[in-house]
């Protein structure tokens, strides 16, 4: 589950923005052992990546937070992950 975004503009280059994206994944049979996997193969895929943008560029991608929940369900594990990424346009050298 991809769950609330922000973006905002990056102060000292123009057209330059920071977006935070949050996910979540749940696992109700594999535990906290599953969401675990799970966030070591989402932060392998994000974590430092610099994904293919029209116009921009990827210039930061990291995970900046990262944590492991039990919700209301005693059987459903919960990882929470978010991470900021920062974006120039393309012509621009940083």
């Amino acid at each position: 589950q991809i769950g609330a975004g922000q973006v905002t503009a990056y102060q000292g280059i123009e057209d330059a923005y920071e977006h935070i994206i949050r996910i979540n994944a749940f696992s109700k049979w594999g535990g906290r052992k599953e969401c675990k996997e799970i966030a070591t193969h989402v932060r392998n895929l994000l974590h430092d990546a610099r994904l293919p943008l029209n116009g921009q560029s990827m210039v930061q991608a990291r995970l900046v937070f990262e944590d492991y929940l039990r919700v209301r369900d005693p059987e459903i594990f919960q990882v929470a992950m978010r991470f900021r990424f920062v974006t120039v346009p393309e012509m621009v050298s940083v």
